[in-house]
């Protein structure tokens, strides 16, 4: 949920690339469960391929649609690995036809989690071939319910520091205590280094 208030406060800073003119400025929000309903459900994540036979936590996709009168935009954020480009094609062409919002007015993004369903063939696993159609109709699904929620709004933003949001989720090794990655190799490139918090 955390993130989803973030991304109303950030996303749409990238619509300053769009034509919208703010004077008639409308927003529309949804959010849909895209937990997959078989198991079980090929995961991305884990350098081997997987698969899990029950769920530990819902994942959604959440969108926002903005519009002046004039032109419209959409952004959608999926609980996902990696989403694969034939895929975020299909959903934006299906969109466009559904919404009448343009395809090049669409982004959608992933939020890069690790025990989500599988919607692309990446880091060792396969897409899970029940999962991506479902996903597909979903993701036009919540664009839609999006545009059919427009009310009249106005955009603000702020900017504070934050630093409980953020962490080191592993600590740079001495060499003589590196860890060893899937395959039985040191190495130090899954780290995740950051500066001192503040």
């Amino acid at each position: 949920m955390h993130f989803f208030l973030r991304s109303i406060l950030f996303l749409p800073i990238l619509l300053l690339a769009t034509p919208l003119h703010a004077g008639n400025l409308q927003v529309g929000a949804a959010l849909i469960d895209v937990t997959p309903a078989k198991l079980p459900v090929l995961v991305n994540g884990g350098m081997t391929s997987r698969s899990l036979d029950r769920v530990k936590t819902k994942v959604s996709a959440r969108a926002l649609v903005f519009a002046d009168g004039q032109d419209r935009a959409a952004i959608v954020v999926v609980d996902s690995c990696m989403i694969g480009r034939v895929l975020l094609d299909e959903v934006k062409t299906l969109a466009a036809a559904k919404t009448g919002i343009p395809a090049t007015q669409i982004l959608i993004s992933a939020t890069h989690a690790h025990s989500a369903p599988a919607s692309m063939g990446c880091l060792g696993t396969d897409a899970d071939p029940d999962y991506v159609p479902f996903l597909r109709n979903c993701l036009v699904e919540v664009i839609e319910r999006a545009l059919s929620r427009l009310q009249p709004a106005q955009i603000g933003f702020a900017r504070i520091m934050a630093p409980e949001y953020t962490a080191l989720r592993q600590w740079i090794r001495r060499p003589d205590r590196i860890a060893e990655d899937p395959f039985g190799n040191p190495t130090v490139r899954a780290n995740m280094h950051a500066p001192a918090n503040p």
